[in-house]
């Protein structure tokens, strides 16, 4: 039975390590600023039925870059700078990793809240 608790324990231990390298990695990502145009906005719906019969839905709402390079990137973003932001306007995008920091545009600027 010593045995067991003694495993279960250093499986905790493994799954916690793991998940503070995995947070640390994206922490030490570097942050990005690049030429984009803002191509789309768009709002992703997810309705869930729960076994309670109950229903939930979940807007998320995406910001879809090209970058200066060709390449797309995409963001969920809070409301705020999902409306304040126009599609079509060319300016400077700042980014780490997968995570929206800032576009700074001829009609503003938007930040990650």
């Amino acid at each position: 039975m010593m045995v067991g608790q003694i495993i279960f324990i250093l499986f905790i231990a493994f799954i916690i390590i793991k998940v503070i390298r995995i947070y640390g990695n994206k922490e030490n990502l570097p942050v990005l600023s690049t030429k984009a145009r803002l191509i789309m906005k768009t709002r992703d719906i997810h309705t869930d039925v729960h076994v309670n019969g109950a229903i939930t839905s979940n807007t998320d709402l995406i910001l879809v870059f090209e970058l200066d390079s060709g390449s797309w990137i995409k963001f969920k973003v809070r409301e705020q700078s999902f409306r304040e932001v126009h599609e079509y306007e060319w300016g400077e995008l700042d980014y780490k990793g997968e995570c929206f920091l800032k576009f700074r545009s001829t009609s503003g600027c938007i930040e990650k809240l």
